[in-house]
Order: C-alpha cells, then sequence, then structure tokens
C-alpha cells in the first residue's frame, strides 16, 4: 500500500513539472499580412497583445532592401507592394532577429498570410556576418544546414516516456521490497 502511494505521489509531481515546464514558455510572435490597393499591411502580436517598435526591413526577389521602418504602438505598419512574385521581410524586436519571412504572390494577397516567427531556427533564413574593411556584408548559409526543433508533441511524449518509465522503476523497487510471509508447518 506504501509504494503505491509513493508512485502515485511520484507520477503526479512529474505529470505535474512536465505540464509547468511546456507551458511555462513563452509564445513566440506571430505576423498577419493582408495585401490592399498596393499595399502590404501587417500587424505583429504576441500572445494577442500588439509588439509596438519592432524594426521591419522589406527585401526584394534579388534580395535588395525595399523598404524599412518601424511598427506603431498597435503593432502595425505597411509598405508598397514589391515587384515581382517573392519577397522577403525581416523583423527584429528588441535585440532578437527573426528569421526572415518569404512571402509570395498569388492574386490580391500574399502567401502566407500568418507567420508564427521563428528566431534562429529556419537554414533558409539564417545569415553569417563578415567583416570587411568597409562594413558589414551578409552573407547566406549553406543550404544543407538544418536545424529542426523538436515539436512540443516529441517533448511531450519524451516526458510522458519517462514518466512511465519512473513508474515502472518504483513498481519493480515496491515488488522486491515486500516480504514473502513464511510457510508454518
Amino acid at each position: 500500500m506504501r509504494c503505491s502511494k509513493i508512485m502515485i505521489s511520484v507520477t503526479t509531481l512529474l505529470g505535474f513539472a512536465l505540464i509547468a515546464s511546456s507551458s511555462a514558455k513563452a509564445v513566440e510572435p506571430q505576423a498577419a499580412f493582408v495585401v490592399s490597393d498596393g499595399w502590404v499591411s501587417f500587424t505583429l502580436t504576441r500572445d494577442d497583445k500588439p509588439v509596438p517598435d519592432a524594426v521591419v526591413r522589406v527585401y526584394d526577389e534579388q534580395g535588395r532592401m525595399f523598404g524599412e521602418g518601424e511598427t506603431g504602438s498597435e503593432g502595425r505598419g505597411e509598405f508598397p507592394l514589391p515587384r515581382g512574385n517573392l519577397f522577403r521581410v525581416e523583423i527584429k524586436i528588441g535585440d532578437r532577429t527573426a528569421d526572415m519571412i518569404p512571402l509570395t504572390k498569388v492574386e490580391d494577397r500574399v502567401v502566407p498570410s500568418t507567420v508564427l516567427l521563428s528566431f534562429g531556427l529556419a537554414p533558409c533564413c539564417r545569415f553569417e556576418t563578415k567583416a570587411t574593411g568597409y562594413g558589414t556584408i551578409r552573407q547566406g548559409t549553406p543550404a544543407d544546414a538544418t536545424l529542426i526543433p523538436p515539436s512540443i508533441w516529441v517533448k511531450a511524449g519524451g516526458g510522458i516516456i519517462l514518466t512511465l518509465l519512473g513508474a515502472a522503476v518504483i513498481v519493480t523497487a515496491c515488488r522486491s521490497n515486500r516480504t514473502v510471509p513464511k510457510e508454518t508447518e
């Protein structure tokens, strides 16, 4: 009886620790894009609250800077739709620069229209900085440089497996500690 109470307590504590660790992480910002009358309007939010004063840079198909600005107090901004079918948006929030967002023009909209920002995860969009005597040149990383973060489901599955293994160890320890009554003649 005592071992089952210990097992339930340990399993419950491990479960709460897993839930707390997965839900404690702050949600990354999200950008939403809408095209209207040749302009791209965007909204930057985190936890459904606007992200003000983010620096936004837009690059055309050839990788040239097309425009630069900041989000307002409501986390919004806009820029003219660049020529061509593809352009990239870079967003810097405080001292963190998000991976570039590749946007494609499709008829009267851009795809994707909503993006969860990532920071240093997209191999297509990371840059290494190379110092020169005249300033800084940014060069792309090799295409084979991949870094795929584990999803929340992989983390949760790992936590569940570790919890079950811990419970199995406790049960095994409890069973080995039981004393077998002696038979009387």
